[in-house]
């Protein structure tokens, strides 16, 4: 939803440009729009697509009797990603592993590659299983309603990480959404951010210019973040960016102008390793960089001491879980929560390890591991 690396991976990201979403969505009163742009939108907590409230994975139960009905009713899965990542094959870990507990069968699983019609022949392969529910990611929300409405025809529940295809509400169309917690995850970047620059200084932020509420959330919450817990920072220089290939030049213009900055926040892992590559083009070896999602180039510059001081992840173990657990939900003919979240995890050079464990259940990459030899 990242992922992914999730957050949302980063093709699905910019498939996403075309997503009609508004940064922080619906009416929840915990938002506010100061401006047009998200980044000067006052966050204070994850909401859905839709102004969803989110609720945590945690809280998903299901009793003794409920699992025994479960393993006792032979049901079956069909997990149809977008694409293949170590974001998606933790999440479908976390996934597989509930569902086995649960007797639940995963009759099929696919990948699409980011390719639409790739993922439409796909879904009518694991459709020919009879899967009772389908966890799935669409390459391309835009189009993607009427590939699912023929799922939803053949009695098909329908479980989605983090994207939905537009035009579809929770309770009618599909069960819920599973994702992160948006707000944390910007906030805690912001933090990491601060804390590494002595909570001072001049920063920048290179974001996704696109409305799309998984990373707008994201942004928003780092830059609330900032300007709301530490007064001797400033957001000093922003860029938008919705080509993430460009992103090397928008961070070389903005070192040229402000080549003093204490530290820079990047929407995700790709676009941040373009920060790092400006920065070694610019001679600069002061400035600070936080990013979102788990990317051996980016742990690995941080765990060699290079300039990524912090990463912050999400719990892809936990997000497989929540999408097996609202599954067995829509099985049992209960109500699921619409919008339900994971925490997120700071990923530091001390904590690297264990960082990988609880967000993907994988160890870090071998070089990251040579280095902290």
């Amino acid at each position: 939803m990242p992922n992914k690396r999730h957050a949302i991976p980063l093709a699905l990201l910019v498939l996403a440009a075309a997503l009609a979403l508004s940064a922080c969505g619906g009416s929840d009163s915990s938002s506010e729009t100061a401006s047009n742009s998200p980044t000067e939108t006052l966050v204070t907590k994850t909401v859905g697509p839709n102004g969803e409230k989110p609720v945590p994975v945690s809280s998903l139960s299901l009793s003794e009797s409920e699992v025994s009905e479960l393993q006792e009713g032979g049901y079956k899965a069909a997990l149809v990603w977008a694409a293949n990542s170590p974001f998606i094959e933790g999440v479908q870990s976390g996934a597989e592993e509930r569902f086995e507990e649960l007797g639940i069968e995963v009759s099929s699983k696919s990948d699409a590659a980011f390719d639409a019609g790739k993922q439409a022949s796909q879904l009518k392969a694991a459709l020919a299983k009879s899967p009772d529910v389908i966890i799935s990611t669409p390459v391309d929300p835009t189009t993607a309603a009427s590939m699912y409405d023929e799922a939803r025809e053949a009695g098909a529940d329908l479980v989605f990480l983090s994207i939905v295809p537009e035009g579809y509400e929770p309770g009618k169309q599909y069960v819920g959404i599973v994702t992160d917690d948006l707000y944390a995850m910007g906030s805690e970047a912001a933090e990491a951010l601060a804390e590494s620059v002595g909570e001072e200084g001049e920063v920048g932020m290179v974001t996704y210019d696109v409305p799309f509420y998984v990373t707008n959330q994201r942004d928003a919450a780092f830059a609330s973040t900032i300007r709301q817990k530490y007064p001797k920072m400033k957001i000093a220089a922003e860029a938008g960016f919705t080509d993430p290939t460009k992103v090397g030049e928008i961070a070389q213009g903005m070192l040229a102008q402000h080549p003093d900055l204490a530290g820079i926040y990047a929407s995700w892992s790709e676009p941040a390793e373009q920060v790092l590559a400006a920065l070694r083009a610019a001679n600069n070896e002061t400035t600070k960089v936080v990013t979102i999602d788990l990317n051996d180039t980016i742990v690995t510059d941080m765990v060699k001491d290079g300039q990524v001081v912090a990463v912050i992840a999400d719990k892809a173990f936990d997000l497989g879980i929540g999408l097996a657990d609202t599954s067995g939900y829509a099985l049992l003919g209960k109500q699921a929560p619409a919008f339900s979240v994971v925490g997120a995890v700071t990923v530091t050079p001390e904590n690297v390890e264990q960082g990988y464990e609880e967000s993907l259940h994988q160890s870090p990459p071998a070089a990251a591991l040579d280095a902290l030899k």
